[in-house]
């Protein structure tokens, strides 16, 4: 009683300064300036954010009883990225809602390219039977969701491809998976959610290793062990 969410991240970190924390699908009234200060004071807290948008159109998000306007949302990523520069932003997105026309899925797609993200989590709205949205007039045709679905994720694709370009030649702190992948390589993520494979020994397993990213092949980030020691 008396403590938040703030609070709770200060001692767990403070707890735990040996694991990495990432805190996922925070709604985005809960990302307040106490709340990126006290992320900013853990060292252990890692640069990547993971928050629900669901329409970028101000009509449905009020539809949908959301509880923030498309520009609440705006600011509250610009001030994750103003705290964490180099942090992956991830954001859910719902397509297909009742009442989401040409205007209002215009109005989404534009939110989302001018936010700066990493990657978006595409959905179809699916209607649910005893849900308010499943007794809405203005039903969405299934064939023009999954159209809008496969745009949003095109461009969803060009944001990560954009994020995972800006860090290619830097070196990065990654956690190195238990589990080699299908070509034998090590896989693991950096502190700010890039997934890099790159060859190494099966000791490095579960360290946190500096490795430097060196390209992109194929949409996956490759790279090289700097040294032999761990962080």
């Amino acid at each position: 009683e008396g403590h938040d969410i703030a609070d709770l991240m200060i001692a767990i970190c403070q707890a735990h300064p040996n694991i990495r924390f990432r805190l996922s699908s925070i709604e985005p009234q809960e990302i307040t300036e106490t709340l990126l200060a006290a992320m900013k004071s853990c060292d252990n807290f890692m640069p990547h954010f993971h928050v629900p948008l669901q329409s970028g159109d101000d009509s449905i998000l009020k539809r949908m009883h959301r509880g923030y306007d498309r520009e609440t949302f705006r600011k509250v990523i610009q001030k994750c990225i103003k705290t964490f520069p180099e942090a992956a932003i991830g954001i859910d997105i719902l397509t297909g809602f009742p009442g989401e026309g040409e205007k209002e899925f215009a109005n989404s797609k534009n939110l989302l390219q001018e936010i700066d993200s990493t990657y978006f989590h595409v959905f179809p709205y699916s209607k649910r039977p005893g849900t308010p949205a499943a007794s809405f007039k203005d039903q969405i045709p299934k064939a023009v969701s999954q159209q809008r679905v496969a745009e949003l994720r095109e461009l969803a694709e060009s944001k990560k491809h954009k994020f995972y370009s800006r860090f290619l030649n830097t070196t990065r702190p990654v956690l190195v998976e238990h589990k080699r992948t299908a070509d034998n390589m090590l896989s693991g993520f950096t502190d700010n959610y890039i997934p890099v494979v790159f060859p190494g020994d099966d000791s490095l397993m579960g360290q946190i290793i500096q490795v430097s990213l060196t390209q992109i092949n194929d949409g996956v980030v490759q790279g090289k062990q700097v040294d032999n020691q761990s962080c």
